[in-house]
């Protein structure tokens, strides 16, 4: 559940990382691993963090000295510099300095990639994950069924089980059971009376992006609450799934949920392939799917995503009629964490009305995405449950490859980028991308720009307008896409090599 610094390191890819400070200190926890080599990037820390820097931004040892300070000042877990590049040596001062503080540095070799380094934490992280998520259902079934859900034990043995954040209190808001991080903000602090009375009649609500209150028994003298926050998406889905559904399939008379939350909790599961074929059965009885098409949006996750969310459904609603299509979003997560995935469906005799919700979707996402830069995809639309889940990796992976493919697009829908998703690593490593690799070795290997600018002129086939995206002057515009064609020779006007160049370029970018 914990990812260190020690475990991090320990990788064999990372097996030339050299350790300065005392062992003991390589057993902080990690939250996450950042390059910083901007003098004033500590300010954009939040805490946890492993950084990362070629020690560019320090002149000598006083500046890195100042440096780490902050660093520690800010609850960060490590620093690691590359010697040799800027500095040739840490000085006794700076390591005394660290270890006193209980503060890991570590030495990255000259020829490390950030990216690997990086590239490795995320796979740990989700190796640790996927490993709780598993665990995490069975103890707390086993929880829940060896003490009453609800209780003040419970939250004391659940907050120990996964270790996080729990508040249990009752209807006149008095307090039976707490325990919060002590660097974080009081569970009871999230809590008002506007808030609970908006509550009354709900069965779960979310609090905020990493809390959720659940609320037992509905007659108002004999309800409890608790509140669950958790920064581990995957563990806090875990106790969502596991206490909700334990709730619906045993039937518990002090439970009461509307149609559509039930649906909602069932769409969830069966999108996150933890339905069972038996109850899956029993939805299909219970609800009527048979002539429903079922679709996927996602947002970009960002701290204000869900309200996010809620206007962009407003303004939907302001073009379309509620019966066209119906929004669900109890609870979706999605398996990068990086994003809002929402289920929608759409009832067969509105099926038409679909080409009017792209239309719609795409004008009011354009607008998101020109205003706030959250971009908008949606998957195919499939009819009746069977196919719930693709929906779901349809809107992921257009997400992941429109971000690459159209990165100027506010809203982006499958059919766009299916031809790149069907392309397998080893499929896009055998293709002959000669003329991309031209440009580089005429430009110089870091010279992405220039494959950026060739792609938006090409996509824009207009020297002003793709000028504008570009934040360039027509005439230097012009002057290389000239360059361009002379290394190529390569006529962009027309359209047949142009439409050819341009898929190459895409799909060069998934590699």
């Amino acid at each position: 559940m914990v990812l260190t610094i020690k475990k991090l390191i320990s990788h064999p890819r990372l097996a030339d990382i050299f350790v300065m400070t005392k062992e003991e200190h390589l057993e902080r926890e990690i939250s996450t691993v950042t390059v910083l080599d901007a003098p004033d990037g500590p300010s954009w820390l939040k805490g946890g963090e492993l950084v990362l820097t070629s020690g560019y931004i320090f002149k000598d040892d006083k500046e890195l000295t100042t440096f780490i300070e902050y660093l520690i000042k800010v609850n960060a877990s490590g620093l690691g510099i590359k010697l040799n590049r800027y500095h040739q040596q840490l000085s006794d001062e700076v390591i005394a300095l660290a270890n006193h503080h209980s503060f890991s540095l570590v030495l990255i070799p000259y020829h490390c990639v950030w990216s690997d380094v990086i590239s490795i934490y995320y796979s740990l992280k989700e190796e640790e994950e996927g490993g709780v998520h598993q665990i995490a259902s069975k103890d707390i079934y086993a929880l829940y069924v060896s003490a009453k859900w609800g209780t003040s034990q419970f939250a004391k043995d659940l907050a120990a089980l996964i270790n996080c954040e729990v508040l249990v209190f009752n209807y006149k808001q008095e307090i039976l059971f707490e325990h919060h991080q002590k660097n974080n903000k009081p569970l009871s602090e999230l809590l008002n009376q506007a808030f609970l009375k908006r509550f009354k009649n709900r069965y779960i609500e979310r609090v905020d992006n990493d809390s959720y209150l659940f609320k037992r028994g509905f007659e108002r003298n004999q309800s409890l609450f608790i509140l669950i926050r958790s920064d581990n998406r995957m563990l806090l889905e875990s106790v969502l799934e596991v206490i909700v559904m334990l709730d619906r399939f045993q039937k518990n008379d002090d439970v009461n949920t509307t149609i559509d939350e039930e649906y909602g909790f069932f769409l969830n599961k069966l999108a996150t392939q933890t339905l069972t074929t038996e109850e899956l059965t029993h939805f299909q009885e219970i609800h009527q799917t048979q002539d429903v098409y079922y679709s996927a949006i996602a947002i970009v996750e960002n701290k204000d995503s869900y309200t996010i969310f809620n206007q962009f459904k407003k303004y939907v609603y302001q073009e379309l009629s509620k019966k066209d299509v119906v929004f669900h979003h109890h609870l979706q997560f999605s398996n990068d964490h990086e994003s809002l995935i929402v289920l929608i469906e759409i009832r067969e005799e509105h099926l038409v009305g679909s080409i009017k919700l792209h239309e719609a979707l795409q004008r009011v996402a354009q607008r998101f995405y020109e205003k706030l830069g959250d971009r908008v995809v949606i998957s195919e639309f499939y009819l009746g449950l069977n196919d719930v889940r693709r929906c779901y990796e349809q809107a992921q992976q257009t997400l992941n490859i429109g971000r690459l493919t159209y990165p100027n697009q506010g809203f982006i829908a499958y059919d766009q980028i299916a031809l790149f998703a069907f392309a397998s690593p080893q499929q896009l490593a055998s293709l002959n991308f000669f003329e991309i690799e031209s440009l580089l070795q005429e430009e110089g290997k870091n010279s992405y720009d220039i494959v950026q600018t060739l792609e938006t002129y090409l996509e824009e086939k207009n020297f002003k307008k793709a000028a504008e995206r570009l934040f360039l002057h027509e005439n230097t515009l012009r002057y290389r896409i000239q360059k361009m064609k002379d290394i190529l020779r390569i006529d962009f006007e027309d359209n047949f090599y142009a439409s050819h160049l341009l898929t190459k370029i895409k799909l060069w970018k998934l590699l």
